[in-house]
């Protein structure tokens, strides 16, 4: 677990971890404020999947 507040990501799987970075880059993710816009707003497509391929294999 992540906490109380902050979800477990490592293991996630890959598909699940682009399309909800790619909705907080767009803050397009329903209950969030726009802080993980912000932060993700500089980020490209590409390097959201590479880190998408690499939390996805984090154990």
């Amino acid at each position: 677990s992540g906490g109380d507040n902050v979800p477990r990501i490592a293991g996630q799987r890959e598909d699940y971890l682009k399309k909800t970075l790619g909705e907080y880059k767009d803050n397009s993710r329903h209950g969030y404020d726009g802080t993980m816009a912000d932060v993700m707003g500089s980020v490209s497509g590409e390097q959201i999947a590479d880190l998408a391929y690499y939390i996805a294999r984090v154990r």
